[in-house]
């Protein structure tokens, strides 16, 4: 069945509803990581070191007590507490992402290629290694990530093309499952063998 991305109901900003000058570069760790440890797994900060000499916008999603925490970011930084990445993810060239589930698939099914650091958690570590199989990801242990390593994995999604031609493959693999309302209408046209005739 193919996944389908919808982060609910949201106020879409305006920037993100016009089309980037620069390559798009979106930082998304997840929600869930800051809420049950109180902070990332990675250096924010190292991160956003790392992608200042890019010529790249970075949207970096962070709660309000993370970006306390950085104070002066690079100014090819947008930080926002929230935006839905079904409406994120289209724009981007490529994506950092921590290996959760909805956020690599939002991106997969958006063909944008991503630096997945994943947390040593879960099933993260295998979508990971499985994404960067199928060439549409570079994956970099979470203790390893800093400002070098951050630069050079997404210096080499949005410089080598392989990347995003591997991410859009697997989001055409996604397209070509059948969605969950296309199987709800399969399932109840079937008749059932134990109902009444």
């Amino acid at each position: 069945m193919r996944y389908v991305p919808y982060n609910g109901r949201a106020v879409v900003p305006h920037w993100l509803r016009t089309p980037p000058a620069r390559p798009r570069v979106a930082l998304c760790l997840g929600t869930s990581t800051a809420a049950w440890l109180g902070r990332f797994g990675v250096d924010v900060a190292a991160v956003l070191e790392g992608l200042a000499g890019l010529d790249a916008e970075v949207v970096a999603t962070l709660p309000a007590s993370e970006q306390d925490r950085l104070g002066t970011v690079p100014g090819n930084a947008r930080l926002v507490e929230y935006v839905p990445l079904h409406a994120l993810a289209p724009t981007c060239a490529a994506m950092i992402t921590h290996g959760g589930t909805g956020t690599v698939m939002s991106g997969l099914a958006h063909g944008v290629p991503q630096l997945v650091s994943p947390r040593p958690t879960f099933d993260e570590p295998l979508l990971a290694s499985s994404v960067a199989a199928g060439g549409a990801a570079v994956v970099v242990d979470p203790d390893r990530l800093d400002a070098r390593t951050v630069t050079e994995g997404v210096r080499a999604l949005l410089e080598d093309p392989r990347h995003t031609r591997a991410a859009r493959a697997l989001r055409e693999e996604m397209n070509a499952m059948p969605s969950p309302a296309d199987l709800a209408h399969t399932l109840t046209a079937r008749r059932s063998p134990f109902r009444s005739k």
